[in-house]
């Protein structure tokens, strides 16, 4: 069965060139000389964040071959050609921010934490002065119409203590997952997204039984809504997780304003790189001191209990032959029958040919 396509063969999504490694690698040099790193060795990302590698924790590290055949070797961050240009030249210095965006467990606290520890911004006593949510930094928890929101808020919503804030000040950071483990994990936490709990059947993208065809007749999905807002009543729906995924990137994906798109994966397995830069291209500068890491989870409270520190971050998403084993036959073809293939391919996220 083919993934789902709605473009011609050889085209771009919205515009976005589909980068191969070797594409990419193209690209960052006409952007600047910068060169790819690649993934040799989990045990050295681990060593390198000052995580101590005990003969236990060894004996679980996964395959860094299979990692690679699917995710690919090197990290993908997808840039507009000029954004970085074009934002820097549009924003002053002073005025600057940036702040990830992107669906639930996609990695945007982490995001947050490691720009916070790494990256630094001038802030004028200007803006200072003018907004109510500034407070004396530039790495913002979220971008200001809401991290999680539809792109379609921009520049008409206003997240809580953003009040004063110019929108187009701010540089985003789009955060995006493998579908398969978003769907997974969303299951584990599911925040604001709402659908019909079956258990022992999660991701349920579909029914596979009987009784769960009569649940939804004449549905032939499981529905998921997103509450944005209980008490605004602002709610998104989708026929189901794997169109929720289609509808929120794809939406972001055709947007023309400054901004960047990094994996999950690459800030787990690419991290220093990643972090450098979305930094300089939002007119930031690295600190002048080691990369510091961020080894214990990047989420908090209880909404987040049993978030993935680290290591245990290395360890799971690592272990690419786990990434579709929640899922039923009948599922993952629907969502390779759904999923665009073109985000897919753009980002490396091959869909299993089989169970």
């Amino acid at each position: 069965m083919f993934m789902k396509s709605r473009f011609p063969p050889n085209t771009d999504i919205y515009g976005m060139k589909k980068y191969s490694d070797e594409n990419a690698r193209r690209w960052f040099e006409r952007d600047g000389g910068d060169s790819l790193p690649e993934i040799k060795s989990f045990e050295d990302i681990l060593l390198k964040a000052g995580v101590e590698v005990t003969p236990e924790i060894r004996q679980k590290i996964p395959s860094v071959e299979k990692y690679t055949n699917i995710y690919g070797s090197k990290p993908i961050v997808q840039l507009d050609e000029g954004t970085c240009e074009k934002f820097k030249g549009k924003v002053k210095e002073g005025d600057r921010f940036i702040a990830p965006a992107g669906m639930f467990n996609t990695g945007t606290n982490l995001l947050e934490d490691l720009l916070t520890e790494n990256c630094e911004f001038k802030i004028s006593e200007a803006t200072k002065s003018k907004t109510v949510f500034v407070l004396d930094r530039a790495v913002k928890a979220q971008v200001p119409w809401g991290k999680h929101s539809p792109l379609s808020w921009r520049l008409k919503h206003v997240a809580k203590r953003f009040q004063g804030a110019i929108q187009e000040n701010f540089f985003p950071v789009l955060m995006i997952k493998d579908p398969l483990t978003f769907m997974d994990s969303i299951c584990r936490h599911r925040y604001e997204a709402f659908w019909r709990e079956i258990p022992g059947h999660c991701p349920n993208l579909v029914p596979i039984n009987e009784k769960e065809r009569k649940m939804i007749w004449p549905r032939k999905s499981f529905n998921v809504s997103i509450a944005y807002s209980k008490k605004n009543h602002n709610y998104t729906h989708h026929k189901s997780l794997a169109h929720l995924y289609n509808d929120y990137y794809g939406e972001w994906l055709k947007a023309d304003f400054p901004k960047a798109v990094i994996r999950f994966e690459d800030l787990i397995f690419h991290t220093e790189y990643v972090v450098e830069k979305v930094c300089l291209c939002a007119g930031g500068k690295m600190f002048d001191r080691p990369f510091q890491y961020i080894k214990s989870s990047a989420k908090t409270g209880l909404g987040h209990k049993g978030s993935n520190g680290f290591l245990d971050s290395v360890l799971k998403y690592g272990n690419v032959s786990r990434r579709s084993e929640s899922f039923s036959k009948l599922d993952l073809d629907f969502a390779k029958a759904t999923l665009y293939s073109d985000i897919l391919e753009a980002f490396n996220y091959t869909i299993p040919l089989d169970m």
